[in-house]
């Protein structure tokens, strides 16, 4: 049986679905099968009773992050890897939320310090160092999820507005969700953030369907070039959103929701991929800050997408998963 935090999360997934359904109009429909059948296939691992060995997931990740070239290989056998199994073995977490804390707060000071402050110049959010604003709240994001915290929460969404991305703001606020421990004043003044952000980028309400409808446009044209049987060519990218814009005549992020690196990378054999991604949060139930962080990353990837960090951070997360690491 689901968990009330998967079933929020599949809320978000088919509320995003229908969203671009609804801005798009004339969805095509074999893309939207994909996707359908990718959920589904989520729904099927987070209910299946497979049994794999533990030391499948550091493998498997191992192998996602693989694309990205010998450097990273050597960081997560040298690093990552070891970092897992003294987790995994000692259940001390205090050595990574002090890293945690560490960079959540030096991230952003580093794009900052070279003054690129996009709600003082909004075109600066576009500059590759402004994606360290976004590895901060990932920082925050699994912070929040060992030990929920109101001060780190307000952090990510300060961050949030000063970085103009909303995607901060939800990665400051989706672990106290998934954990059950928000408050109505601390969504309210997420929202109020997100609002800020909205007012200085331009947004109106309009763009809530034409968001999820334009990315969901980009994912169809990547599930025709992917098709059949994929191409790799997200997982090899550190920050793929440029690639896929420049495939399609744009020089800014692209964001391609969570199938299209499956379809583009793997096309059809993609769809064995949701199943994985369930198998993988069903293994992190008993372990609630691991559950909470990978269903936010995957409710961030619902409109951003997925790609190499994430899933081989996604598939590390169930080899900690002992009774003694529980928070």
């Amino acid at each position: 049986m689901m968990e009330t935090s998967e079933k929020v999360f599949l809320t978000l997934l088919l509320t995003f679905l229908a969203l671009a359904s609804l801005g798009k109009g004339n969805i095509k429909v074999q893309p939207l099968l994909y996707a359908l059948a990718f959920t589904g296939l989520f729904v099927a691992g987070l209910n299946s009773r497979l049994r794999i060995p533990d030391h499948f997931w550091p493998l498997l990740s191992l192998l996602v992050i693989s694309p990205l070239g010998f450097r990273w290989i050597i960081i997560w056998v040298g690093i990552v890897i070891p970092l897992a199994i003294y987790i995994r073995v000692r259940g001390d977490l205090r050595p990574l939320k002090a890293t945690l804390v560490f960079t959540s707060i030096l991230l952003p000071l580093i794009p900052a310090i070279f003054g690129l402050i996009p709600i003082l110049n909004p075109q600066t959010r576009f500059h590759p160092l402004s994606i360290l604003y976004v590895l901060s709240g990932y920082s925050i994001a699994l912070l929040n999820s060992i030990t929920p915290s109101i001060l780190i929460t307000i952090l990510g969404i300060l961050i949030g507005v000063m970085s103009m991305y909303r995607s901060v703001i939800a990665l400051s606020i989706l672990p106290l969700i998934y954990r059950g421990k928000v408050s109505i004043k601390l969504i309210v003044f997420a929202l109020l953030g997100v609002l800020l952000i909205s007012i200085g980028r331009g947004v109106g309400v309009e763009d809530i369907v034409h968001r999820p409808s334009f990315t969901y446009g980009i994912y169809e044209k990547l599930y025709e070039v992917g098709m059949p049987w994929g191409k790799i060519m997200i997982l090899p990218e550190p920050i793929p959103g440029y690639k896929v814009a420049a495939m399609f005549g744009g020089h800014k992020r692209y964001t391609y929701t969570i199938f299209g690196e499956a379809v583009a990378d793997f096309g059809i054999l993609g769809l064995f991929e949701g199943f994985l991604l369930g198998l993988c949060i069903r293994k992190l139930r008993k372990l609630k800050w691991a559950h909470a962080f990978g269903l936010t990353i995957l409710s961030l990837g619902i409109e951003v997408g997925l790609d190499a960090f994430k899933l081989a951070t996604l598939f590390i997360l169930p080899f900690l998963g002992r009774d003694s690491n529980e928070s």
